[in-house]
């Protein structure tokens, strides 16, 4: 009975709480999605310590209507961790990155971003990767596209706003926002 007053379309009816479709990933499933993208073990000693310093901030139930702003912030300090060990660990950024832009990304992580984030055929290397690895192109192809443009426009972005960021800061900072959207943590 309610599902049907959900679905109503007159306007005429009484507005009636309606539970969402969707909710928000659980603290352990951040934790545990996070890790099964990057490759980077639950078990890291820094991803555990920064998941325990912020599993309390961190979403307890499902609900979006229950989403709150702390919430999101531990979801971000969560992602940047899980994206500084990413870079900094070669076994889990190469299986990441197989593909014939590695190489040239993975010799040029030292490098200012301003130098190597020239074209998007280079963006394409960190944005293409993400978006295929949290999105995927099959199921969700327009989600995907607008994932690939947004990463491809911050990783151009980023030398703009920090002149001397690396090309490893930027493969973090745009790793981040994939890794803490909402297309990673919605359930």
């Amino acid at each position: 009975p309610a599902q049907a007053q959900c679905q109503s379309t007159d306007p005429t009816t009484t507005a009636t709480f309606c539970p969402p479709d969707r909710g928000i990933a659980t603290f352990e499933r951040v934790y545990h999605t996070m890790s099964t993208i990057t490759g980077i073990p639950f078990t890291n000693t820094t991803v555990t310590n920064t998941y325990q310093a912020l599993q309390q901030s961190m979403p307890s139930a499902p609900g979006i209507n229950a989403f709150l702003a702390s919430h999101q912030t531990a979801i971000a300090q969560l992602a940047g961790a899980y994206c500084t060990q990413w870079v900094n660990t070669p076994s889990a950024f190469s299986a990441f990155f197989a593909g014939s832009g590695f190489a040239s990304l993975n010799s040029n992580l030292s490098q200012p971003a301003s130098s190597f984030f020239t074209s998007t055929s280079i963006d394409d290397y960190v944005a293409v990767p993400l978006a295929n690895n949290i999105v995927g192109p099959v199921a969700y192809p327009q989600a995907y596209s607008n994932m690939q443009t947004q990463l491809e426009n911050l990783l151009t972005k980023i030398p703009t706003l920090q002149s001397g960021e690396t090309v490893s800061q930027a493969t973090i900072a745009a790793c981040s926002a994939a890794l803490g959207s909402l297309s990673a943590t919605l359930q």
